[in-house]
């Protein structure tokens, strides 16, 4: 899913889970889909942090990437 600012420039970008199949979605070298909820998060805020003010354990936002992680609560298991 895209979206798109006023000008017509991409503000949004959003990768559902169901394309890694088909998308090899990497971040610095991480593959998103491939790599642990944890360990994923652990290695991007080693890379920037994420904000820990907006954290519920599901949704994780580094600022300084203007990248945002979701994960459904469903099976998962919360870590901080």
């Amino acid at each position: 899913m895209l979206e798109y600012d006023s000008e017509g420039k991409v503000d949004f970008i959003e990768i559902p889970e169901v394309l890694k199949e088909t998308f090899n979605c990497l971040l610095m070298g991480i593959d998103v889909f491939n790599t642990k909820a944890e360990d994923l998060v652990e290695k991007i805020d080693e890379i920037a942090e994420y904000d820990r003010n907006q954290s519920d354990g599901y949704t994780y936002f580094f600022p300084s990437l203007g990248l945002s992680l979701w994960r459904s609560k469903r099976n998962a298991r919360r870590f901080v």
